[in-house]
């Protein structure tokens, strides 16, 4: 998994990258739900087996980071970096932009309803804040989980 650090000038990324899995380790900052990749600033090695590389984050803003584990999985981690700290953290781009919102309600439902709505409520509110629309005030009133999974194509 990445190993994340800070000194006085940047926060420093470790990220795993295995090129013979075809497992890519990277970092990217998400301008307008674009990724724009960040360069290394080292590596342990340029063979065909697993590498770390080095990465540094000096200005504000939303990173994604993709870690190549070696256990055969790739992590995916985004986080938001504001004054040169980082200040949210969550496991994909959508989430971390859901989670900025407060006064967000608790959904009523099973919970195998409520996990679905919170997923599309999320989706939706990020789709809101990539296109910079406002949220509908009734996002922040509705406490019913079969609104969403009803009305999820209007979304």
């Amino acid at each position: 998994m990445n190993k994340i650090t800070k000194n006085d000038a940047a926060i420093k990324i470790q990220v795993d990258d295995m090129i013979s899995a075809g497992k890519r380790g990277y970092l990217a900052k998400i301008e307008n739900g674009k990724r724009f990749f960040l360069p290394t600033i080292d590596r342990t090695g340029y063979g065909h087996s697993k590498q770390i590389l080095f990465f540094e984050i000096s200005e504000d803003g939303i990173y994604e980071i993709q870690d190549a584990n070696f256990g055969g999985r790739r992590n995916r981690q985004c986080i938001k970096v504001e004054n040169g700290e980082i200040v949210a953290e969550e496991n994909s781009f959508i989430e971390l932009l859901a989670s900025e919102e407060s006064n967000l309600p608790e959904l009523e439902g099973s919970q195998k309803q409520i996990n679905w709505a919170l997923n599309i409520r999320s989706k939706f509110i990020a789709k809101c804040k990539i296109a910079g629309k406002k949220i509908p005030a009734r996002i922040y009133r509705e406490t019913n989980a079969k609104f969403y999974i009803d009305n999820r194509s209007k979304f």
